[in-house]
């Protein structure tokens, strides 16, 4: 179960803004921000329409790339709803899975062959099956191993190439929410 139960502070909820996604919506097929949605972008700022993100990515993954292509006072809800955070990354409002739970899991992906990876902060922490994709990647996440991690909270925990004993193994561990997500290269 997340650490934090609130609703996010008032003067957020208050806030009118046009959200847009990540994936074929901000960036193109190739993962790219074309020049047209930069204008956008921009287009939005002056008319003063409040422009961020509502995305299922977290801040590791939009860091260097992403989120430096919106104004400085833009507002975004990442890590598919359990944050939100400034165009540079600075977290207003957080519901985190407890680290616990998280270096479990993780434990648990790595010993079945399953791929994990989960953002703490503008750093993406992953094993060898999700560390290999961001090699030479256009985003420039710093992705590391979560060896010597003291605390492994955060809001979302992604587990790819998922096997019928780690879907055992999440089914059967409370306080969490799952859901199931399929990509462009069926990963789950």
């Amino acid at each position: 179960m997340p650490t934090e139960h609130q609703l996010p502070p008032l003067e957020l909820l208050k806030r009118t803004a046009l959200l847009v996604d990540v994936d074929g919506t901000t960036t193109n097929l190739e993962r790219q921000i074309t020049a047209r949605t930069l204008r956008a972008i921009t287009q939005a700022q002056q008319e003063q329409l409040r422009i961020g993100l509502r995305t299922g990515r977290q801040v590791a993954q939009l860091y260097h790339y992403v989120l430096p292509k919106f104004p400085e006072d833009s507002t975004h809800v990442v890590g598919g709803g359990g944050q939100v955070v400034t165009a540079k990354g600075e977290v207003l409002w957080k519901r985190e899975l407890p680290g616990e739970i998280v270096y479990q899991l993780c434990q648990q992906a790595d010993h079945l062959g399953c791929g994990y990876g989960f953002g703490v902060g503008p750093v993406f922490y992953a094993n060898e099956p999700l560390l290999t994709r961001f090699e030479n990647d256009t985003w420039s996440v710093d992705a590391r191993r979560a060896i010597g991690l003291r605390d492994w909270s955060t809001p979302l925990l992604v587990i790819n190439y998922l096997n019928p004993a780690m879907e055992e193994v999440i089914a059967a561990t409370t306080g969490i929410e799952v859901k199931r997500m399929v990509g462009k290269d069926n990963v789950a």
